[in-house]
């Protein structure tokens, strides 16, 4: 079965936990993570958005923002929250280039070829817009709890890689974003009782955070 196809076998799954304790303060230490970097206003894309429900948390009258993903199982889900979703991949999304911001939240631990995904929604952008990724830091307590799944081939983690800072660093900065920052949270544990979070900007490429969020800008440099 493929990724998508995982995903859309556990789609209320998946939506429900965002409505646990746990899942809901996650929900919220990522969107706050996200408010540090997108623009107040204009026309974003949520790129591997799932049920929709960073996009509900996210929009404003100002921030419209629209969903792109292959789960046709959470993008009903999408739609019955009567959000703006596309039906696409990544690598070759069905939309035009006109984006002031894109974000992914732990989209890019299910990519074969990560590179060639922010390659391809870099495209998307205006020049001077924002690209903002979410992912599981696999040095942190829940990259440890997510790679003993994906050894115990969990449904969903067999599927994913983890990465480092370091890795999601290097790997913006070969696609060619610039002014790249690193914000990290979550200190609660995976399971645990959700904790009074911080939201520190990374001054070296070291954390032990749960989720770490990096951001880059598109250069107006035609040959990016």
């Amino acid at each position: 079965m493929k990724v998508p196809e995982v995903f859309s076998s556990i789609a209320e799954k998946y939506d429900a936990w965002y409505r646990s304790e746990l899942g809901e303060h996650v929900l919220n230490v990522e969107s706050r993570l996200l408010e540090l970097v997108l623009p107040s206003e204009g026309i974003g894309l949520d790129a591997g958005c799932g049920s929709g429900i960073f996009i509900e948390k996210l929009r404003t009258s100002r921030r419209r923002i629209i969903g792109l993903d292959l789960s046709r199982g959470l993008l009903e889900i999408a739609k019955h929250r009567r959000l703006e979703v596309v039906f696409g991949d990544v690598y070759h999304p069905p939309l035009m280039p006109i984006f002031d911001f894109i974000y992914m939240i732990t989209v890019l631990e299910f990519l074969p070829d990560p590179s060639g995904a922010l390659s391809s929604l870099k495209h998307l952008l205006k020049s001077g817009s924002i690209m903002a990724v979410i992912v599981i830091n696999r040095e942190s307590e829940w990259g440890l709890y997510y790679l003993k799944k994906k050894r115990e081939g969990d449904r969903i983690f067999r599927h994913a890689n983890l990465y480092s800072v370091k890795e999601v660093y290097h790997l913006f900065e070969k696609v060619g974003f610039k002014d790249i920052v690193v914000y990290t949270s979550l200190k609660t544990r995976p399971k645990g009782i959700p904790l009074r979070e911080e939201y520190k900007l990374l001054t070296s490429l070291n954390s032990r955070d749960g989720v770490l969020l990096l951001a880059g800008v598109k250069p107006s440099n035609p040959n990016f």
